[in-house]
This record gives C-alpha cells, structure tokens and sequence, in this order.
C-alpha cells in the first residue's frame, strides 16, 4: 500500500466517522427534546394539583363558595384568600 492508499482510507474512514457523529448528535438533540417536553408537563401537573389542593382546604373551600356565588357578605380578608 501506498502512503497516497493510505491517506485515502483515512479519510474515507474520518468520513464515516463524521456522518455516524452527526447521526448520533441528531439522536441526543432529540432525546433532550423529549425530556424537556416531559418536564415541562410534569411541571404542567403539578400546579394543577396544587391548586386543586389548595382549593380543597376546607377554609378556602367556603371562600370560593361566596366567591363563585357572588355572595355580597364577602369580607375583604375573604376577597384576598
């Protein structure tokens, strides 16, 4: 084999080796697309169930009775909560 053989199949080879990196590159991209879409839901889930949480208290569950009722003996502390 030749040196200019050689530097052909090096090259060759650095080819493969590139494209294989940027296919794998394009996979992890992805994969962090995902997680993050996952994060972000969860995080989505959460604040739902906090404020379901919250409102299922019974001390602020009556609150939004009067609120939702437009109830006029709302008391300012009330409007607050």
């Amino acid at each position: 084999m030749t040196l200019e053989e050689i530097f052909y199949a090096s090259q060759s080879i650095a080819a493969v080796a590139v494209v294989a990196s940027i296919l794998y590159l394009a996979q992890q991209v992805r994969q962090a697309d995902r997680v993050q879409r996952g994060i972000m839901q969860q995080g989505r889930a959460d604040r739902v169930a906090q404020s379901s949480l919250m409102i299922a208290s019974p001390q602020l569950a009556s609150v939004m009775q009067k609120g939702m009722a437009a109830d006029p003996d709302l008391t300012p502390g009330e409007f607050a909560q």
